[in-house]
């Protein structure tokens, strides 16, 4: 069975800064405490005996139903303040990543090419990758990168 919104307004109050607190009696409480245990980066809550994102039933509370994907607009995945989510399909949500840990440049969308001795901009958009150029500078690449982001992706392209 589907979680709703009325069961999830019944168990929760939401604060502004989109921290649930659970009303007396949710889990034997005597009076409203913080819902969510970290893991893996998220705030996640056992609902009615199954685990759910706090940020999922964040929207939910609000908007009555739940999306595909939720999305962090700022990619930050403990800020459940409602204006920071928003409905996202998963590539949506993809395209909202930071640049890899790895990253050696810094940039998304840029690496370094030995062989060349330069940067190379590329992007991904619906599974095929589209070289766009080699760059003296990293930050050139990277403002390449930026702008073809933006083209494809619209508000859900990230750049950082």
């Amino acid at each position: 069975m589907e979680i709703t919104q009325a069961r999830v307004r019944e168990l929760f109050d939401c604060q502004e800064n989109g921290l649930l607190i659970g009303r007396p009696g949710f889990k034997g409480r005597k009076s409203g405490g913080l819902i969510g245990k970290l893991h893996k980066g998220y705030l996640q809550a056992t609902v009615d005996h199954k685990t759910h994102f706090v940020h999922r039933l964040v929207f939910l509370w609000h908007h009555g139903y739940l999306p595909a994907e939720v999305d962090h607009i700022d990619g930050v995945k403990t800020n459940n303040k409602i204006d920071n989510l928003r409905p996202a399909t998963r590539h949506e949500n993809v395209r909202n990543r930071p640049a890899h840990r790895n990253n050696v440049s810094g940039y998304k969308g840029v690496t370094w090419d030995s062989r060349r001795s330069k940067w190379r901009a590329d992007i991904t958009v619906n599974y095929k990758q589209t070289f766009l150029g080699y760059f003296t500078a990293a930050e050139l690449a990277h403002a390449a990168y930026a702008k073809a982001a933006k083209q494809a992706f619209g508000e859900f392209a990230r750049t950082a």
